[in-house]
């Protein structure tokens, strides 16, 4: 068999016309296969005509999409047996599937009598997928609410598949822990963000992103907000019921407030009222406190008692009758004493004094005439006062008298205290007391 590719020529009635020789001795078949560019093309039995011919191929080239993988097309465009009746089957090799990329393959057809034809072509998979079809989900909700100081942010995390349903790697952004490595994103280089602040209110912003395998991106954005609804709260120091002494200094414990999201608040307490403790009365001091989410704490309130349970102090002023002329001298509790109290401050020793009793340590009339021979030296004429001799034994050290008397404040706490008052044997020389036992009382 013997075969001539090549052109014929068209004659003037439009036939594709050739010549054949033969070479050798014996009948010979001729078979025309007429052909276009294009690939497509018909036999056509000259003489003298077989009683088998061969089968038909014909090819066409392919263009496949391989977005999920593999594909399978068949490039046979409409192969024929020629002979009627006569079966056939063609073969495509390699018969796929084929990966993206371009692939030539041949298609043979073969009949019955094992007469075949063949063809080729190509087949292009495209790669990848298109715009759109990758497709990037939230895991839970895309805007999520953490209570400041409260919870935990723990990411939810996103899911990411192309066309094909396959899963693609996610690239997390101000998720705390964005190569999802285990490092807190604070402390991690190659994380993006720190995260959510759960410790600070604020609207956070996570992103996830994913990428197929034809660079086409992906991205979602999850809102986290961390709110502070939560009020302070307030601790008192110290009793919630005190007594102070008046008079003393009152020193407040105050509260401790904390916030669950702002921490240590006790230097923003708004105190309310005030404690005199020099004087007598009950006082109440309330606390407040808010964060700066204006939550408000419950306030709490201490209950403090200015209490007076001291009597005055008394301070004895010396009293010196001179010169000793042997008359009554009216003398003041006053004149001799003074008296102050820790809570009102002052305190009248007139007004609240009372004389209990006065005591001279000279008899009131001793034998002979160095004391004058007078009697009732010592008169009580007020609650305060009383005249008192200015008269002494001129042989002796000196008269003393000591008034005894008790002063109270106006919460009714006695002091009870003395004072002295002298007549010298000179105006240079000090009265000694001697006591009780060379001299009387009054009363």
């Amino acid at each position: 068999m013997h075969t001539l590719a090549g052109f014929g020529n068209t004659d003037a009635s439009g036939q594709n016309v050739f010549c054949y020789e033969g070479t050798l001795a014996g009948a010979d078949t001729i078979a025309a296969s007429v052909g276009s560019l294009s690939g497509t093309g018909a036999r056509t039995w000259l003489a003298p005509e077989p009683t088998n011919r061969p089968p038909v191929a014909l090819c066409q080239n392919l263009t496949l999409g391989g977005a999920c993988g593999p594909v399978s097309g068949s490039v046979n465009q409409g192969s024929y047996d020629p002979d009627e009746g006569d079966t056939f089957s063609c073969v495509q090799t390699p018969s796929g599937p084929y990966t993206p990329g371009v692939h030539t393959v041949t298609l043979t057809c073969t009949d019955a009598a094992g007469l075949s034809a063949s063809c080729q072509a190509t087949i292009t998979v495209e790669r990848g997928t298109t715009l759109g079809e990758t497709t990037l989900v939230l895991n839970g909700e895309s805007h999520m609410q953490l209570q400041c100081g409260v919870d935990v942010w723990n990411d939810p995390g996103a899911t990411a598949t192309d066309m094909c349903g396959n899963p693609l790697a996610i690239r997390k952004f101000n998720s705390g822990d964005d190569d999802m490595d285990g490092i807190p994103g604070s402390q991690d280089p190659d994380d993006y963000g720190p995260g959510p602040n759960t410790s600070a209110e604020g609207t956070y912003s996570v992103q996830y992103m994913a990428i197929d395998s034809k660079w086409n991106v992906v991205s979602a954005i999850r809102q986290v907000t961390v709110d502070d609804t939560l009020p302070p709260t307030l601790t008192l120091n110290g009793p919630a019921e005190m007594t102070v002494a008046c008079g003393n200094t009152f020193v407040d414990p105050s509260v401790t407030a904390n916030d669950l999201c702002y921490g240590d608040l006790s230097a923003a307490v708004v105190k309310q009222g005030r404690v005199q403790p020099h004087t007598v009365g009950t006082y109440t001091l309330s606390y407040s406190v808010r964060d700066g989410s204006y939550n408000w704490a419950t306030p709490l309130t201490r209950t403090v008692v200015v209490e007076d349970k001291q009597g005055p102090v008394v301070e004895p002023k010396p009293v010196t009758l001179w010169p000793a002329t042997g008359e009554l001298r009216t003398v003041l509790l006053s004149d001799c004493a003074k008296a102050s109290d820790v809570c009102e401050y002052w305190a009248d020793i007139q007004a609240q004094g009372t004389l209990t009793s006065i005591t001279s340590d000279e008899p009131e009339d001793a034998a002979g005439d160095e004391d004058g021979n007078t009697k009732n030296d010592i008169l009580l004429t007020g609650k305060a006062s009383a005249l008192i001799r200015a008269e002494r034994n001129t042989s002796g050290n000196g008269r003393v008298y000591t008034l005894y008397f008790t002063v109270k404040d106006r919460a009714g706490n006695a002091t009870r205290s003395s004072c002295k008052v002298q007549v010298p044997v000179s105006e240079q020389a000090p009265a000694e007391d001697d006591g009780l036992g060379g001299g009387y009382s009054v009363p």
